[in-house]
């Protein structure tokens, strides 16, 4: 929480009324200079559950730390202060875990909505297979939507990282994919708060620019994973290293065709005839070797 005086208490009693009540809700307050800490400290005196901290004003990093530090259940599931969430969220997210072992992290569909209304809803790809490879173009989960195993965190000492800032939570679920699976779940079940003073928005050039070297490193662990070098293999190579499968091998291409500059325009235009044609049916991938340049990908 920082300053969300104005949405704090609907964010807050939305969790309060979850069908799932066996919760601990930690309020970590990144020193806040309105009245947010008080409506918070408010409702807990009439709901134990609730458990304010604060802190001085840090970042978003260091209290997404403090709050993985203070929490004490099997899972920690996390919700910006701007956000509502379904009453049936936390439910059906712990049924999806308990139902799922081997994913450490998962998220859900999403409602975005801004002072106008509903804008747009969502729809996240839910097999965990895929997920992996999504992460070289898209952000896997919605952050504000994250449900993980607290074990897997605390075990594998993986935290939010400060250098990553404004994309510490794609680089908390590369860390994850390292030792299990990250799912979603196609329900929608919380509405996220759009407006313009998100500091996604106010900071979009640190936040681009440390996107395209984190992708850059996914991207290479990726290869690295599959024991594939774009440079050197040919595409009977990339045919057998890869997984024979559209949504991973198109998210593999797409990132060869538009980012790696090692690679003459013939090798790309190879590897896009040659690679699983028929699996990915995406001719605008021709056009991104010819003319990325004009229409650099955004």
């Amino acid at each position: 929480m920082y300053n969300a005086e104005k949405t704090v208490e609907s964010a807050l009693e939305s969790i309060q009324k979850q069908t799932y009540s066996n919760l601990e809700i930690i309020c970590v307050n990144d020193g806040s200079d309105d009245e947010t800490l008080s409506i918070v400290e408010r409702r807990a005196k009439f709901d134990k559950r609730i458990k304010p901290y604060s802190h001085e004003h840090r970042g978003i990093v260091y209290a997404l730390n403090k709050s993985i530090e203070l929490s004490q259940g099997k899972y920690l599931a996390r919700m910006d202060a701007d956000d509502i969430a379904f009453l049936d969220r936390i439910e059906k997210q712990v049924r999806y875990m308990e139902s799922n072992p081997d994913v450490v992290a998962s998220g859900t569909a999403v409602e975005i909505f801004n002072a106008r209304g509903i804008s747009r809803t969502t729809t996240p790809h839910c097999n965990p297979e895929i997920l992996r490879y999504r992460m070289i173009r898209i952000w896997p989960i919605a952050h504000s939507s994250l449900i993980v195993h607290h074990t897997a965190l605390l075990d594998n000492d993986i935290r939010y990282s400060k250098e990553h800032t404004y994309v510490e939570d794609l680089k908390l679920y590369f860390d994850l994919s390292r030792i299990g699976k990250l799912g979603n779940l196609p329900d929608t079940l919380l509405a996220y708060r759009a407006h313009p003073n998100q500091t996604s928005k106010k900071n979009y050039e640190i936040l681009r620019e440390r996107e395209l070297q984190l992708r850059a490193d996914i991207y290479k662990s990726t290869c690295e994973d599959h024991s594939l070098n774009p440079e050197r293999d040919s595409p009977r190579g990339w045919r057998r290293k890869v997984p024979r499968n559209h949504d991973a091998i198109w998210v593999l291409l797409w990132y060869t065709i538009t980012h790696n500059t090692k690679l003459t325009k013939l090798k790309k235009l190879r590897l896009v005839l040659f690679t699983h044609l028929r699996l990915t049916a995406k001719p605008r991938l021709v056009f991104y070797i010819f003319f990325k340049n004009r229409h650099p990908d955004t």
